[in-house]
């Protein structure tokens, strides 16, 4: 509808760098270097603060649905470190010289890493993990960057004379159907504090997430996969009536979909 929103006073001068499929919004404090994440709802909320022994000056550039998102320090290649954010492990700060511009929806990373200190080259990197990377490669011997990826192994990015560059990498092995559970649950709480799903609503679907939570606990599969079931029913039923948006049901129904395939 072309209509703007202003910030409360408290949080301007600021900026937003990333939005993700739920309307949220990154926003960066310009006076106190603070985090905090838009939704039409709520308003602006505070993201938890970084490590103390991360710079103060930060910018925060890379947000996904499921409360995952990338920031770096300013300054030189020499000083600016990046660091990523999961509401599973919290804040990871990553070696010197990595550097991260995207987060997907699967929460892997794209960025790019120096591979050659002497000459200062960079290459693009994947990072299923902070931790877990694949180098992309160079293009004819220049510098490459990777800015985004998608949760079917594609990654897009650029040569440094400028080439347009897209690659593909393997897929990825599912995480585990317990991992699985507890990033749906944040899924959830992340739509509830968008405003795409009510509280009321989201209760049903909560309740049924943490019994099948204690079903795999219990080595209960058969347990786990109706609850999942039921879940993706009252999905259905949320849709149909119209008070959850075909997208948002889409992506909760991938989620649940990716966890039954796991449990067989």
């Amino acid at each position: 509808d072309g209509q703007a929103t202003d910030l409360p006073a408290g949080w301007q001068p600021a900026f937003g760098n990333a939005l993700n499929n739920l309307g949220e919004v990154a926003v960066n404090s310009a006076t106190t270097s603070e985090w905090a994440m838009w939704t039409r709802s709520a308003g602006v909320l505070p993201l938890p603060l970084p490590p103390a022994s991360f710079p103060a000056t930060t910018l925060l550039y890379g947000l996904n649905d499921t409360g995952r998102f990338v920031g770096a320090s300013s300054g030189d290649v020499a000083t600016q470190r990046t660091i990523f954010y999961s509401p599973v492990t919290g804040y990871q700060i990553l070696p010197q010289y990595r550097f991260l511009y995207h987060v997907n929806a699967l929460g892997h990373l794209a960025g790019e890493s120096l591979i050659d200190p002497v000459n200062g080259v960079f290459s693009a990197t994947y990072f299923r993990t902070p931790d877990e990377t694949i180098d992309l490669g160079l293009y004819g011997g220049e510098r490459t960057t990777a800015v985004a990826s998608n949760s079917s192994g594609q990654v897009a990015g650029f040569s440094a004379s400028g080439r347009l560059l897209v690659w593909t990498v393997s897929p990825p092995t599912p995480p585990p159907p317990e991992q699985q559970i507890a990033s749906l649950s944040a899924v959830l709480a992340a739509l509830v504090n968008a405003g795409a799903i009510s509280r009321q609503d989201a209760t049903g679907l909560t309740s049924k997430i943490e019994a099948c939570a204690i079903a795999l606990s219990k080595a209960d599969g058969p347990a786990a996969k109706n609850l999942l079931q039921a879940t993706l029913n009252q999905l259905a039923a949320l849709e149909k009536t119209k008070r959850i948006d075909g997208v948002t049901t889409a992506s909760l129904r991938a989620a649940i979909e990716s966890i039954l395939s796991v449990l067989g």
